[in-house]
């Protein structure tokens, strides 16, 4: 199995996370597309691969190509046209792969798996507070809650030690269709620590159940008031923090790096 990634944005997030760690974990190749010289019996996994013309060349009969599109869904859809050269696509949640199963060959899903270098990081309780881990153009700002704001944008960024201190976790992205389809990379790293999240409710619910407390939408009011229960669900250590957790228990298990980059092995 060999990992492709395009050159121009060989220092992205998600060629880190969805790339190399991934071949590492399966002792794959992880090579720059330009670099690629087509095999027949092999495996390649375009990792968001925003140029499909140059991934291309790459297809032949008797190997296999699949598009892990991550969150590059506008880039697919503006692609459409050649999706159906390549054998398929690797969706991050079932609900982003069934809406757009029609077309490719083939869709699979592989969850968005939390980093390794998590591994051996320590949760701190240091009190009630909410935090978001990412991009500035990912973060739908709220307007009457404190959430701490911590940019993570390339993998030398990226802080185990910070994100053990928040209690909980904000992963609401803005309001575009851009975002409908998270690829929930923040939930699963939230999962790690088991810190629950104040998040919409559309593929998160594959994780997190139909049940979770803490869903909310992008009305301000509603995020309040979402923010205020779980405030009072944490301090009193309630029903629905309990319940809470245990959801992101779970979705740590199957975010888990080992599960998920076994997940590549089935395709």
């Amino acid at each position: 199995m060999i990992f492709v990634y395009d050159d121009d944005i060989a220092g992205a997030m998600s060629v880190f996370l969805r790339g190399k760690q991934m071949a590492e974990l399966l002792d794959a190749e992880l090579i720059a597309v330009s670099e690629v010289v087509p095999k027949d019996d092999e495996t390649y996994i375009l990792v968001k691969p925003l140029s499909l013309a140059k991934y291309l060349p790459i297809k032949r009969p008797n190997n296999k190509v699949f598009i892990d599109v991550i969150d590059a869904h506008r880039e697919m859809e503006e692609q459409k046209a050649v999706l159906k050269h390549f054998d398929g696509a690797i969706y991050c949640s079932k609900y982003a792969a069934q809406a757009h199963s029609h077309w490719y060959n083939s869709v699979h899903t592989i969850y968005h798996s939390f980093d390794p270098r998590l591994y051996g990081t320590i949760k701190k309780d240091t009190g009630f507070s909410v935090a978001y881990f990412g991009g500035k153009e990912k973060f739908y700002e709220p307007e009457k809650i404190p959430v701490v704001a911590n940019p993570v944008t390339r993998p030398d960024m990226f802080s185990p030690s910070d994100m053990a201190v928040p209690s909980a976790q904000y992963i609401i992205k803005p309001d575009e269709h851009i975002f409908t389809y998270d690829p929930l990379t923040k939930l699963s790293t939230a999962s790690y620590f088991h810190s629950p999240v104040m998040c919409l409710k559309n593929a998160e619910i594959e994780l997190l159940g139909e049940d979770y407390p803490f869903y909310t939408t992008h009305d301000q009011d509603e995020m309040e008031e979402v923010y205020l229960c779980m405030k009072h669900a944490y301090n009193r250590r309630s029903t629905a923090w309990g319940m809470a957790v245990r959801a992101m228990t779970n979705a740590a298990e199957k975010t888990n790096p080992y599960v998920v980059s076994n997940k590549y092995l089935s395709l």
